[in-house]
């Protein structure tokens, strides 16, 4: 069953932290201007540990150990980690929000350096709150807190959905504006959707225990063990789908995809041995005609 089990986790696993890296290399390029760049980028920097950690410990140690939550790195990269990431999406969410709504104030108060400080905050936040419904088994309050992180990241994500498809009512249905408006009203309430399965997932594994009802026990008990025979999945399937839908649809980041690739490509090509071509004198001297001109493009 363990064997099984890292045959689905470790391919997920590799996606998972491939694409991770792949995000951070085109956010620490330069090219993406804009603010919520940084929270992304604290969200992935976050699944990257995650991820790493639990491909360490599927190829080395799964076969032989637990996870032991009582090892404090086991506790951080694996529990602090996977709760933060998730945690990270109210933060985008108000980013989007009062950058669409505020925009002036926004401009005018909002800097590089306040938002990193804020996410520092955030974060050292959440894993004290974490440290403490953990230690303390105030699972309930974990559960509250669940709840108003998705519901208040769904809330933000659809009044920021709701203001660009009213803005991209006034622009024409051909301009260029106009399907990136759509694209990224599509992203916004999709990413927000996405990024709550998790928290969703543990958040109902969490009350299903402690509600005494026979029949929701009997209705919801398939739900319950397949949440958590999934549970190393959950968490990177999700991210694999967030991280799908930034670099698919949203233009910025599949631009710069786009460049990446094709400069990959050419730098492969630059190095591969060149056919050696006759040259016109040769052509000249064995045939008595003219060389013909060739065009080479690359």
């Amino acid at each position: 069953m363990v064997h099984l089990r890292n045959s689905i986790c470790l391919p997920i696993q590799y996606l998972m932290v491939f694409l991770s890296l792949l995000l951070v290399l085109i956010i620490i390029s330069g090219q993406i201007k804009e603010d919520y760049k940084y929270f992304i980028l604290n969200t992935i920097t976050l699944n990257l540990l995650y991820g790493a950690y639990m491909i360490i410990y599927t190829v080395f140690f799964s076969a032989k150990y637990e996870l032991n939550f009582g090892n404090p790195f086991t506790l951080f990269f694996v529990l602090y980690t996977s709760d933060l990431s998730f945690f990270s999406c109210l933060p985008i969410a108000v980013n989007r929000f009062s950058n669409m709504y505020f925009r002036s104030l926004y401009t005018r108060f909002v800097n590089t350096k306040k938002i990193i400080c804020f996410i520092i905050f955030y974060d050292v936040l959440m894993v004290l709150v974490d440290y403490l419904t953990l230690h303390f088994d105030l699972r309930i309050v974990y559960f509250g807190l669940i709840c108003f992180v998705v519901v208040s990241a769904v809330t933000f994500s659809l009044l920021t959905f709701v203001k660009i498809v009213r803005d991209s009512k006034l622009l024409s249905s051909n301009s260029k504006t106009y399907s990136d408006a759509k694209r990224a009203a599509l992203y916004c309430l999709l990413q927000a959707l996405v990024v709550s399965i998790n928290p969703l997932a543990v958040g109902f594994n969490i009350i299903y225990p402690r509600i005494q009802n026979q029949q929701f026990f009997y209705t919801f008990f398939n739900l319950h063990i397949a949440i958590c025979t999934m549970t190393d999945l959950i968490l990177p399937m999700t991210m694999i789908m967030d991280y799908s839908l930034i670099l698919f649809v949203l233009k910025t980041y599949r631009r710069v995809i786009e460049k990446f690739f094709t400069s990959f490509f050419k730098a492969i090509r630059g190095k591969l041995p060149q056919t050696r071509v006759t040259g016109p004198q040769s052509q000249t001297r064995v045939t008595g005609q003219s060389p013909v001109s060739i065009k080479t493009y690359s």
